[in-house]
């Protein structure tokens, strides 16, 4: 995930602009105020209306999002080796991508779902942030692992991302984790052993 924190972000929703002083990712990820005050002019945003709908959605306790691809092309030649070599060596590719696992007290309104959809979006790629997982199983040499923080912990980086949050007024987000699903490709269906070695790495 990629946080927007501490320079005015150019293409912010139009009522909401928000300052940032880069990119901030998992593992680097600063605690900054983020300011949000009115624009005086609407700005083009790129929208993503099935992305809103589902924060909006009234049933919605925990929204998933997701982007696709997870892992660049020299991260997942790397990734499959090392697979190979811990996991099961029937492995022959991984593919991979991120999951933002999104608590919320209530649904959000059209506005602060066109914020929060902003913050978790690609400055330059904002249309790989979609409602729904390109990785699906095509048959059983196929198969998706998740890993993720576990449900009764609460990691830094979701104490930071609350935090920025919580700076543009989006109160309702009580929790926001990011996990990692992966569609392994195998010469064979891979059994749990394999799965948990994987999930290990």
């Amino acid at each position: 995930m990629a946080l927007r924190v501490g320079a005015v972000a150019r293409n912010a929703p139009s009522s909401c602009r928000v300052a940032y002083a880069g990119v901030a990712t998992a593992g680097d990820i600063v605690r900054r105020r983020v300011a949000c005050r009115v624009a005086s002019q609407p700005r083009e945003v790129v929208r993503s209306d099935s992305v809103q709908s589902k924060l909006t959605a009234p049933a919605a306790a925990v929204v998933q999002l997701y982007r696709y691809p997870g892992l660049s092309t020299s991260a997942a030649t790397t990734l499959l080796h090392k697979a190979q070599a811990k996991a099961s060596d029937i492995i022959t590719s991984v593919d991979g991508e991120v999951c933002f696992n999104v608590q919320l007290s209530a649904p959000l309104t059209p506005k602060e779902a066109e914020t929060l959809a902003w913050l978790l979006r690609e400055t330059f790629e904002p249309e790989l942030l979609t409602p729904s997982t390109v990785l699906l199983p095509g048959g059983p040499t196929q198969s998706v692992v998740e890993v993720g923080p576990r449900s009764s912990f609460q990691t830094a980086w979701c104490t930071n991302a609350l935090s920025i949050c919580a700076s543009v007024g989006l109160g309702k987000v009580v929790r926001l984790e990011q996990s990692r699903r992966y569609l392994l490709t195998s010469t064979r269906p891979l059994d749990a052993d394999d799965k948990r070695r994987f999930a290990a790495l």
